[in-house]
């Protein structure tokens, strides 16, 4: 009597649906475009650490104030543009940094300030670190005589 019961509920007369669970859509990737007018602009004025970055961030979020792409954050925007705008020094540090990538620019942003505000005071106090970690200060010329 237990099989036949074990039976009835399994195919007996009562109906069977099948579930069948759907997966989601594959969710789209918005195509963008940057207007190329903003592109030559950034790669005509390419920060190297040779000054200010709060200038170059400054320029940059002036820069991508001045349009808006569809489905795009500006975030985002900031920072396909941020890794076109770098040459030299700047260019080899973002090569250099683990994970570039992965990072969003509220994380990138930072990094690139204490980087090159480190180094322009360097430039300004007249330091100069060589490649060991020797380090090599200008000489002040003397006052008076010898």
């Amino acid at each position: 009597m237990e099989s036949s019961a074990l039976g009835s509920l399994l195919v007996g007369n009562r109906p069977t649906t099948s579930v069948a669970e759907k997966a989601p859509p594959p969710t789209e990737i918005a195509p963008f475009k940057i207007p190329t007018g903003i592109i030559d602009h950034v790669i005509a004025n390419r920060y190297a650490g040779d000054r200010h970055p709060g200038d170059h961030l400054l320029y940059l979020s002036e820069l991508c104030a001045l349009f808006k792409l569809a489905g795009v954050s500006r975030d985002f925007v900031m920072k396909k543009l941020f890794s076109l705008s770098l040459k030299d020094k700047a260019l080899d540090w973002y090569r250099l940094l683990d994970d570039s990538h992965l990072l969003n620019w509220q994380e990138l942003m930072p990094l690139f300030y204490a980087k090159f505000i480190l180094f322009m005071k360097y430039i300004e106090t007249g330091i100069i670190f060589i490649t060991f970690g020797l380090v090599m200060e200008k000489a002040s010329p003397k006052i008076g005589g010898d």
